[in-house]
């Protein structure tokens, strides 16, 4: 590569970071300046004196307002009987205080997300892995058959994806030309998926026995697996249910169990907590694979679980490389892409 086109891209990637942050830091500070503030709503109270050793006898709720007899009833400071008057006081929080609670809203919000969407997806995947596993090994005939067919369907993507290319570069990047490029990258990726089945049932290993042994086993653990998150995932949605969408909570769940477990030994509850906690990290991870960044009527970036590039060129069929997003791609991939 040349140094000046390494210049070249350095002076681009920088500009899209400046535009980034500036446009960033603009809706950061235009937010702040309108919604930057912290509201409590407070009640006013507001009592009467008496002397110091003086007569409380007929004081009941408050010390009364005035000397007036017509106020010895009444209770203006006393917040439970009266009837004291609420204010709103609003007071403007510090700039660092408030990128915290930003991100604090933020990350609560993608979390009851990829953590709602995980703790169903993941159980079910797991069992669904099992009961569409491979059955048996195939034939090295089968295998350069079917390694054929996924060879030519990777040539007609390319020949697609070069379509595309040319499209975009005489007319701009149209409706047309996205949507050819985004049923494009759908195929891709089911071709993808066909070729790592295809390796599963024919290992390409010195012991190709021991490959599918250990393949067959770890079926049986997606098995195992999924059947303990299942059970996890309902424990928590239950615990969900019952004690934090009822008001007041029918059972505090979890809660009891944990400590329940601690009084037998201290670890048990520690560790029932770890495990609890540790497989809702799971299922947000689970959660953000499935959904990514998937928005209503359009993907900005497919995510796959060891499967997802870094770069913009994808290789398939031993070696073939496809073009994503149409920069530049090397016109050939020296390992596979998965």
């Amino acid at each position: 590569m040349r140094p000046r086109n390494v210049l070249q891209r350095l002076v681009e990637a920088g500009q899209y970071w400046f535009v980034f942050i500036a446009a960033f830091a603009l809706c950061l500070g235009i937010g702040y300046g309108i919604g930057g503030y912290v509201q409590f709503y407070m009640k006013t109270l507001s009592s009467g004196l008496v002397r110091l050793g003086g007569d409380l006898s007929s004081v009941t709720g408050c010390i009364p307002q005035g000397a007036w007899a017509a106020l010895a009833g009444a209770k203006g400071c006393d917040a439970v009987r009266g009837t004291p008057a609420s204010t709103l006081w609003s007071i403007r929080t510090t700039f660092p205080i408030y990128c915290i609670a930003l991100a604090t809203i933020v990350g609560w919000l993608l979390f009851m997300l990829f953590a709602g969407v995980g703790l169903i997806a993941l159980p079910v995947d797991m069992i669904k892995s099992y009961m569409y596993r491979p059955q048996q090994m195939i034939t090295k005939t089968e295998y350069i058959r079917l390694a054929g067919e996924i060879g030519r369907k990777a040539k007609a993507l390319l020949d697609g994806l070069k379509e595309v290319q040319l499209d975009m570069r005489r007319n701009g990047r149209s409706r047309r030309s996205r949507g050819k490029l985004k049923s494009l990258t759908g195929e891709l990726v089911a071709l993808e998926e066909e070729e790592m089945k295809l390796r599963e049932v024919y290992p390409q290993s010195e012991d190709a026995a021991l490959s599918w042994a250990m393949t067959v086993i770890g079926y049986f653990f997606n098995l195992a697996g999924g059947l303990v998150a299942a059970g996890l995932s309902g424990t928590w949605l239950v615990h969900i249910l019952v004690y934090m969408f009822l008001s007041p909570p029918l059972d505090p769940l979890l809660n009891t169990m944990f400590i329940d477990m601690d009084k037998v030994f201290g670890l048990f509850g520690t560790a029932a907590f770890a495990v609890f906690c540790f497989y809702l990290v799971m299922a947000t991870l689970k959660g953000n694979f499935k959904v990514g960044l998937n928005f209503l009527f359009f993907t900005v970036h497919p995510m796959s679980p060891g499967n997802t590039l870094m770069s913009r060129c994808a290789c398939v069929a031993g070696g073939v490389c496809l073009l994503l997003t149409l920069p530049r791609c090397p016109a050939s991939c020296s390992t596979p892409a998965w």
